[in-house]
């Protein structure tokens, strides 16, 4: 048999199994698929629409702001600012969704500025 009659040995591919060479691939699969996993799961943390984000934003903003030596409102007075808030502005799509965004932003600006029992 001539050489380079034989197709693998022609478009040069490896001839058996390359142990090192397939688990470094593996591994470099395994680091892009975490990266791609941890960049959605970060992005979905702070709300999945445009909305949603802005709300979160907003929270963090009003949270950051709270005065020094406050204490972090219940839940029921975040929903009262929430729903102050959210009459001032224009109607939403998910209401509901708006004002858990805009809790969960307000939490996190606060914690970020004062410090949390």
């Amino acid at each position: 048999m001539a050489r380079g009659s034989n197709p693998a040995e022609a478009a040069g591919m490896a001839k058996g199994f390359k142990p090192i060479r397939f688990f470094v691939m593996f591994a470099l699969l395994a680091f892009i698929t975490c990266g791609i996993v941890g960049f959605c799961t970060h992005r979905a943390a702070h709300g999945h629409t445009p909305e949603e984000r802005a709300a979160f934003d907003e929270g963090v903003k009003f949270g950051a702001q709270a005065a020094p030596g406050s204490e972090l409102p219940s839940m029921a007075g975040m929903n009262e600012m929430a729903e102050k808030i959210l009459s001032m502005e224009t109607p939403k799509d998910d209401p509901m969704a708006w004002k858990t965004a805009f809790e969960n932003g307000y939490q996190a600006g606060y914690a970020s500025n004062h410090s949390v029992k």
